[in-house]
Formats: C-alpha cells, sequence, structure tokens
C-alpha cells in the first residue's frame, strides 16, 4: 500500500478506535462519540481527496496545491462541524489531535 494510502487507513482505524472507545464509555458521552465522528469526517474527506490526487501527479507545485486545498478542506469541514452541529470539545479535539498522528507512519514504518 501507498504511503498516503497507508495514512488514510490509519487515520480510519484511529478515528474508529476513538469512537469505539467513546461509545464504550457512555456515560453522557453520546455528544463526545458524535464530535469524534464528525473530527474523523474531517479529516477524513481530505485526506481520502489528497491521497487520491498524489496517485495521479508528481508534479510538485501541483501537489503543494493540493495539500493546501487538504489543509483549507479540513479547517472548512471542522469549522462546519462546530458551527453547525456543536460539538463536545473534547471528543472532537482529542479526535483531531490523534488522527494528526496518522502522520508519523511513513516515519515509523518499514517496507
Amino acid at each position: 500500500m501507498s504511503i498516503p494510502g497507508r495514512i488514510v487507513a490509519t487515520q480510519a482505524l484511529i478515528g474508529l478506535c476513538c469512537i469505539a472507545v467513546l461509545a464504550a464509555l457512555d456515560e453522557g458521552l453520546a455528544g463526545a462519540t458524535r464530535s469524534a465522528a464528525l473530527a474523523l469526517a474531517a479529516t477524513l474527506i481530505p485526506s481520502l481527496y489528497y491521497a487520491w490526487v498524489v496517485q495521479r501527479s508528481l508534479r510538485p507545485a501541483q501537489l503543494l496545491m493540493h495539500g493546501v486545498l487538504r489543509m483549507v478542506g479540513t479547517l472548512t469541514l471542522m469549522a462546519v462541524a462546530i458551527v453547525r452541529f456543536g460539538v463536545e470539545p473534547v471528543g472532537f479535539f482529542v479526535t483531531f489531535a490523534l488522527l494528526q498522528l496518522a502522520y508519523l507512519v511513513p516515519v515509523v514504518s518499514r517496507d
């Protein structure tokens, strides 16, 4: 699997684990579970797009532009989640922070 594919897969796994843990605790954390799912969506959708672009382009300028678009897309989806759905901060931001750890996958994985 390509490095961008591994990052997206790791993000999905981390996000689903966060959702499962918060759902298992479920002592008034239904908002946290929903917020974790929103953080996963806000991160995974732009990451999937960027991984798809990386597989089809080798031009550095184009990759840089799409990397910026990925960041803008993530921030936009985060803003929509916060404003529209009123997320629970701990569930949302802890999940989001853990999802960012997926970018360390290329550093620690060996082919």
